[in-house]
């Protein structure tokens, strides 16, 4: 099968939509298909993340300047047709590769299916709502209706989507985590809270301030460290919030990837993800890969946390996570650890990339099925 990979963002700045179609489209060429990624440049991708791409072969496509919030990039489809893919896998919308995906699919009539990545919840589609407004006028709500299948990372995702009037075409297939060793790290007596990922509004880190406030005195040995790129110059606010609430054991760290990102989550004893809404939250998969407990709350689709018995998934607001980090702290070493090694064995069980891509393969058979159906009525 020949399977071309469109998205507008290449770059792995906190392992967004670039890290999985990077591990996605490797896996699926790993399974013997002929594989291709197609992608728009950006600072971050001319500067670091193009010598550190270990995906399918990637094409970058230069993006008009006057455009670029857009992404309008007419190259891209000139290299969709140059490659000839039977099916394409379009990653997020708003922008011109959605466009691009439809005209493409309109000349040659293959089909393609979409990966909103959490871009269809509702509290996505609260951020610059106006503009949104009018590319769904414009095209966004055609490539959505046109496409053979749209593919939710989690059942919450899926509800999402099913808004649109979808419920027929809607498949849910999780992210995929990579099978890593757990760095060692050193048994020391101070502990450390962790959240990692974009440093946005959306991931609510204000009430995560808010509820350590009510706590640092009580768990002395505790620390929290809040790491990622910042966006929105959201950094600055909470910092602000530190200084207003007087609170000495909270630190902000850039982005860390590869090995290092392993590090800081195996060297953590508790992972922590406030955020108002995820569609799948890959940091929660990553920390519980390096046998480290999570509280995450109900924006984040991982009820499972309390079924493997590996972390807790939590209501919304200051209360409720001041009630879980008090519990997770107060447990004993040992009860956090083995919460940590049935977190790892669960990621092991059922989201490794093999599994992931072969379930992803079979919609794409599917789509391409139906299309045959189709074209003899």
């Amino acid at each position: 099968m020949r399977v071309a990979h469109v998205t507008s963002g290449l770059d792995r700045r906190a392992a967004g939509v670039g890290a999985v179609v990077e591990a996605l489209s490797l896996e699926q060429l790993s399974l013997g298909h002929d594989v291709r990624v197609f992608g728009l440049e950006s600072s971050d991708w001319s500067r670091v993340d193009r010598f550190r791409w270990e995906g399918a072969p990637v094409e970058a496509l230069k993006v008009i300047s006057w455009a670029r919030s857009f992404g309008l990039s007419p190259g891209l489809r000139t290299a969709l047709s140059r490659f000839e893919p039977d099916i394409v896998h379009l990653h997020g919308l708003w922008m011109y590769p959605s466009v691009a995906v439809l005209q493409w699919h309109l000349r040659t009539g293959n089909p393609y299916i979409y990966s909103p990545h959490g871009m269809l919840s509702p509290v996505a589609l609260s951020y610059s709502k106006h503009k949104k407004r009018i590319a769904r006028i414009l095209f966004q709500d055609k490539v959505i209706k046109r496409a053979a299948a749209l593919v939710a990372s989690a059942a919450a995702e899926a509800d999402d989507i099913r808004l649109f009037g979808l419920n027929d075409r809607v498949s849910i297939v999780p992210h995929g985590i990579h099978v890593s060793p757990v760095p060692p790290t050193f048994d020391v007596q101070n502990k450390s809270l962790l959240t990692l990922g974009r440093i946005h509004p959306v991931k609510n880190l204000h009430t995560l301030i808010e509820a350590w406030a009510l706590l640092e005195s009580k768990h002395t040995a505790w620390s929290l460290h809040i790491v990622g790129p910042d966006e929105c110059g959201h950094r600055s606010e909470l910092q602000d919030l530190v200084a207003k609430l007087k609170l000495q054991r909270v630190t902000f760290r850039a982005a860390v990837d590869g090995n290092q990102r392993n590090v800081s989550m195996a060297s953590a004893n508790l992972f922590v993800l406030p955020s108002r809404s995820e569609n799948f939250a890959l940091t929660v998969a990553e920390s519980l890969m390096m046998e480290t407990p999570v509280i995450a709350t109900r924006g984040a689709p991982w009820s499972g946390l309390v079924d493997q018995k590996c972390g807790w998934w939590i209501e919304h607001g200051v209360d409720p996570l001041v009630a879980a980090l008090d519990a997770a702290m107060s447990l004993p070493e040992d009860k956090r650890n083995a919460m940590g090694q049935r977190g790892r064995a669960w990621m092991l069980r059922d989201y490794s990339w093999e599994s992931v891509a072969n379930r992803m393969l079979s919609v794409y058979d599917d789509a391409i099925a139906q299309r045959s159906v189709e074209s003899t009525l």
